[in-house]
Formats: C-alpha cells, sequence, structure tokens
C-alpha cells in the first residue's frame, strides 16, 4: 500500500471543490463514476438526496463515496430477518444508509486506498 495515513483528509463536496480533472478510468463503469462527480453529485447533494465525501493525500483527490438515505425491507433482506429482535420492531422496513457511488481516481487505484474508504463508509 502507497498511502502515508498522517496526510488524509476527507472534506464534504461543496461548490468551492474543482472536481473537473476527477478521472476514474476509460471503462464504462469508470466514466459513470466521474460523470457523476464532476456533474451530478453536488446538485443532487443540495437536493439532499445525498452526501458526497470527498478523500485526499495531500492535495490529490483520491475518491469519493457517495451516501443516501435508504430503507431496507425486511421481507427482502434474507438472513437479516432472522436476526433476534428484528420482529419486535414492529416495521416492514428499516432506515438504512446506502454506498450510492464509490470512486477512486484511475491513478491511485489498486493501492489499497479503496479499502480505507471504504471502511470509513
Amino acid at each position: 500500500m502507497n498511502e502515508d495515513p498522517g496526510r488524509w483528509s476527507i472534506r464534504r463536496l461543496d461548490g468551492e471543490v474543482d472536481t473537473s480533472d476527477f478521472d476514474s478510468g476509460d471503462e464504462p463503469w469508470g466514466r459513470s463514476i466521474t460523470d457523476f462527480l464532476i456533474n451530478d453529485a453536488l446538485e443532487q447533494q443540495e437536493w439532499l438526496m445525498s452526501k458526497t465525501m470527498l478523500f485526499y493525500n495531500d492535495d490529490s483527490l483520491l475518491g469519493y463515496v457517495t451516501l443516501a438515505a435508504s430503507l431496507l425491507e425486511i421481507s427482502q433482506a434474507g438472513r437479516v430477518r432472522r436476526q433476534p429482535g428484528l420482529a419486535l420492531i414492529g416495521r416492514d422496513s428499516i432506515p438504512s444508509v446506502l454506498i450510492a457511488r464509490f470512486g477512486i481516481h484511475k491513478d491511485h487505484q489498486r493501492k489499497g486506498y479503496g479499502n480505507r474508504m471504504f471502511s470509513w463508509a
């Protein structure tokens, strides 16, 4: 892993941040991840649909995580249905947090940064 944990910082996306140089790669999924951050993430955050957090090492944007509120339907949750005490909740669904988008800049992929970001999320 090529990271220096002492230099990590996390910042919430806002209108002051320039994300135009972010590039998650040329594969179709990479272009989608890149386009979302550059074109849609801030607007969706302003609409309170999601929150995007940017991860840096020094001044280099490593990647981002977009989180959104969601509901977990208990009837479709597989093993969750069998957890002790879940029936006592008395609801058909429970609040959850969805990792809506997760992207690493192509220059930082396969270096272990994603593991640390995922642990944060």
